[in-house]
Parts: C-alpha cells; sequence; structure tokens
C-alpha cells in the first residue's frame, strides 16, 4: 500500500559575525512574521534569512520515503543598521577610512551597502 503526505515548513537561519565567514544557526519557525522572527534572533545576529520548504512522505509498504523542497524565494533581511550609498560614505568618512569598502563598492557594482547592528559591513 502506498501513502502520500505532506507538511509545509519555514526555516529561519540567523547569521552572526564569525572570524572569517559568519555563522549560522536555522531553525524552524511558526510563520513568516518577520518582526517576530527578528524579535526571537539573537542578540548578536544582523541579519536572517527566511525561506518555506514542503516535505513530502510517500511510504511504501511500510517504508517512508522523504523528499523536501524549496516553495518559493529565499528572502534576507537585517536587523537594524543603516544603509549608505557610495557618496554618503565619501561625504561621511573623509579620513580615507573607508576607502577599502569604497573601492569594494565601485569595483563589485554594489550600489549600497549596510553597516550592521554588529559594527560588520555588508553589500546589498
Amino acid at each position: 500500500m502506498t501513502n502520500v503526505t505532506s507538511r509545509q515548513f519555514t526555516l529561519v537561519t540567523f547569521y552572526t559575525p564569525g572570524s572569517f565567514m559568519p555563522n549560522e544557526s536555522t531553525k524552524e519557525v511558526p510563520g513568516l512574521d518577520t518582526e517576530q522572527i527578528a524579535a526571537m534572533a539573537p542578540k548578536n545576529a544582523y541579519s536572517f534569512i527566511v525561506q518555506e520548504f514542503i516535505e513530502k512522505t510517500t511510504t511504501v509498504d511500510g517504508e517512508d520515503l522523504k523528499k523536501t523542497e524549496a516553495a518559493g524565494q529565499a528572502h534576507r533581511y537585517y536587523i537594524g543598521g543603516k544603509l549608505y550609498t557610495v557618496d554618503e560614505l565619501k561625504a561621511e568618512f573623509t579620513d580615507d577610512s573607508k576607502s577599502t569598502l569604497i573601492s569594494n563598492m565601485e569595483g563589485n557594482d554594489w550600489p549600497k551597502v549596510i553597516l550592521c547592528r554588529t559594527g560588520n559591513w555588508q553589500p546589498l
């Protein structure tokens, strides 16, 4: 006998500063309410990605076969922070302290960066 069941669920991945790469922690959340998700974020998290998934379980002769697939686009959200364009960086930081960041923005065609609540910079 074959039986197919499915469930939809939402995962959030929180990003915190790491030594070389960001640290990530993922958990299931009850829905897509980004304000609720931001409130449950670790204090040192600067962003999170939310994505919905569908898990289908097919039971064939008592054996469960599971398949999980994404249901739609993943979306990144930043918690607090301040956005900057290249021109805004040049105007605010006149001491060349952000020359590498400005060079990276110009070289990579990043229209904006964000100074995260944790003090790190991320491209948008």
